[in-house]
């Protein structure tokens, strides 16, 4: 996430995907990740495993949804809200990649051509990393 926020707006932002997604896979595979004490630990590794882009995204989304799904067993009843609305935002980022297959928002950034339904869901401006809770 630092990268993102030190080069917001500008394709450095994404420059470091690659190798924190392959950390955080390689956390899970290797009971790093279950050994965390918390959900918002372990929320950090979801977090870079459902941003980077490539052609696993959707297997790796897949994986996002069933890690969010067993939070319902591990967190505490104050925190069953949140862990709500991360599965809506998992599942819907998965439908965003099932559609796409990349995220749409990022193509201005990245200088790449969006399709027309690309365009479509760009100009509606409703992108999941921008929707605030409730």
């Amino acid at each position: 996430q630092f990268p993102r926020s030190l080069w917001r707006d500008t394709p450095a932002a994404y420059g470091q995907d690659i190798k924190a997604t392959r950390l955080a896979l390689d956390g899970v595979r290797n009971g790093h990740y279950e050994a965390l004490p918390d959900i918002f630990r372990k929320q950090f590794y979801i977090i870079c495993i459902s941003h980077c882009e490539g052609p696993d995204h959707l297997e790796r989304m897949d994986l996002c949804v069933r890690l969010n799904e067993d939070f319902r067993t591990i967190a505490r009843d104050d925190q069953q809200g949140m862990v709500e609305r991360g599965m809506a935002q998992s599942n819907r980022v998965r439908g965003i990649i099932e559609r796409f297959g990349r995220h749409p928002h990022r193509n201005p950034i990245l200088g790449r051509i969006s399709t027309p339904d690309e365009q479509a869901y760009i100009d509606t401006g409703d992108f999941p990393h921008v929707n605030l809770p409730e």
